[in-house]
This record gives C-alpha cells, structure tokens and sequence, in this order.
C-alpha cells in the first residue's frame, strides 16, 4: 500500500487579511508537489498517481497489485472477494479525507528560460502577467481554466487566463499568460522590482477526476486532469512572505 502524501486535515480582489499568513495557510494545507522545467509546471509522478489513485478509487493501482492480478479474468474475479470489498472502503475512506482537506499549489513562475515572458506590467489594463506552459499531449482545452500539468482552476474575478498553441525546437505546447489585475500602481511596481521572489499561492480542495480521452478502459495516470473547488490565489513574496492582494 502506498503511503499517502497528504496530512488529512479534519475574485475579486481583496485586500490581505492580517490574521492569514503565508505560515499559517501552509501549516493549515498540504503542499502539491511539483516545479518549473523549460516554463512548463510539472506535478510531482509519485505524488500525481497517488492522488489519481485515490480520487479514481483504484484499488489495484493504488494497492499496488495490478502484477498480481494482471488479466481482466483475475481482476473480475477479486472484485468479488472480501479482501478487494476491505480494501475498496479503506480507499472510500481515504478518498473522503482528501476531498475534505485544504491544498495548496505554490507557484513559481520562471522567470530565466528562453520562452518565459517573466513578469509583465500592464498600464493601460492595470494587471501583471506570467506565464506557465502545458504540454500538448495532456492539454484540456477548457476556457476560463487555468492548468497546471493535470490540475484545472478555474479563474477567480480579477484574474484571466489567455492561451495560444505554440511550437518550441519541435515541441508543442500550449502558453498560458496568466493575467492579475493589480489598480495600485505603487504596489505594481513594488512587486516588479522584487520580481524574483513573486509567487502565487492556489489554495483548493480536490473534488474529482476525469478521463481527458473520453474513454474509461486501459488508462494511465496522464489520461486524468483533477477538478478541483478554488478557495483563493494569493500573490505574494517569498522572501518576505509579504500578501500583496486576493483574488477569490
């Protein structure tokens, strides 16, 4: 059995509240692993079929025993058995806690590579920009989403989300500008001249999964995206740990 990544715990813009720190969300959510490769967001493999596992209630994924019973005959049969119905609520159980607890995608955008656009002000729209690529290959195309490898947020009031097909030494990939509206512009410019140390928090619960194929036989991890419920996205500095605004 694998051991479970999580701690289970039992937009418009806003402006920070002074008892919710960056410390505080963190101690009070469990992390989504993952990082920056070439400005494309990449989940954590282990973590990221974990999680389908769970939400998928795939007792021979998640037990680890698709070797053992590695024909559609035995599969059928141990569906039947009281071992597979033990370990099917034990699942139903730990899928219920996940749903239930609070996460966070803590996101930096890469602000080096060739391809980043880094961190762009608008003057005219009052917003700031960065931007995160997805890989063609696992991209759903929902408009008003934003995508991070396999996990889909929808966009709080004061954010948006733009996207193009672009193709980069042979590879395409699917840009995402992701876009915050920001009227101070004292506050604009504060954040630009600490551009290195931006970040934005997602904080979510899970609430699903689904087959991006449209189909539910022979499926691997990479044909799933996770739905999820945004709560908020906060900007902030991680040096500092300063909150320069809400969206939610």
């Amino acid at each position: 059995m694998k051991t479970i990544f999580l701690t289970l715990l039992s937009g418009l813009l806003v402006l920070p509240d002074p008892q919710e720190t960056i410390s505080f969300i963190k101690e009070n959510s469990s992390g989504v692993k993952g990082r920056m490769s070439n400005s494309i967001y990449q989940q954590e493999k282990e973590q990221l079929e974990e999680l389908i596992s769970i939400l998928n209630l795939d007792v021979f994924e998640y037990y680890n025993l698709k070797n053992q019973f590695n024909t559609s005959s035995r599969r059928e049969e141990y569906t039947g058995s009281e071992g597979y119905k033990t370990q099917y609520s034990k699942l139903k159980e730990i899928m219920d806690q996940l749903i239930s607890g609070t996460y966070h995608l803590d996101f930096e955008p890469d602000y080096q590579a060739e391809r980043s656009i880094g961190v762009k002000y608008d003057p005219d729209k009052r917003s700031i920009s960065v931007s995160n690529d997805v890989s063609l290959s696992i991209f759903y195309d929902r408009p008003g989403y934003i995508q991070f490898d396999q996990l889909l947020f929808e966009c709080p009031p004061g954010m948006t989300v733009t996207k193009r097909n672009v193709n980069y030494a042979c590879v395409d990939v699917i840009e995402e500008t992701i876009s915050f509206e920001l009227p101070d512009e004292v506050l604009a410019l504060k954040i630009l001249e600490n551009k290195n140390h931006l970040r934005l928090m997602f904080v979510f619960n899970f609430t699903g999964s689904f087959s991006t194929l449209g189909k539910t036989v022979n499926l691997t991890a990479s044909d799933f995206s996770f739905t999820t419920d945004l709560r908020k996205v906060i900007i902030y500095n991680s040096s500092t740990n300063e909150i320069y605004s809400t969206y939610q």
